[in-house]
């Protein structure tokens, strides 16, 4: 039994052998709900689905997602602009 999110955006893309995928929807849950069964049907090493929801990226990583989230990518270089720009004192 196939997943249809899967067929529509994954298989396309896999006519070929990978060793890593990277889930890059739009849609945080499309991107969660894809990994864990490409990594089980396509038997790839690494699949990383990238959620812009920061709590929702910290609980799937949590169950062993592998995640990037570019919301906390860019908090933790506004951060360090600001430590940058006050002398690397700690805000």
């Amino acid at each position: 039994m196939g997943n249809g999110l899967v067929e529509e955006y994954v298989r396309p893309t896999l006519q070929e052998e990978a060793d890593i995928l990277f889930a890059m929807t739009d849609k945080d849950n499309v991107n969660l709900m894809i990994g864990p069964e490409v990594k089980r049907n396509f038997k790839l090493e690494r699949v990383v689905a990238v959620v812009h929801d920061s709590i929702l990226a910290g609980l799937y990583k949590e169950l062993g997602v592998e995640t990037v989230c570019p919301t906390d990518l860019v908090i933790k270089d506004l951060l360090q602009t600001i430590q940058e720009d006050n002398g690397g004192s700690h805000v």
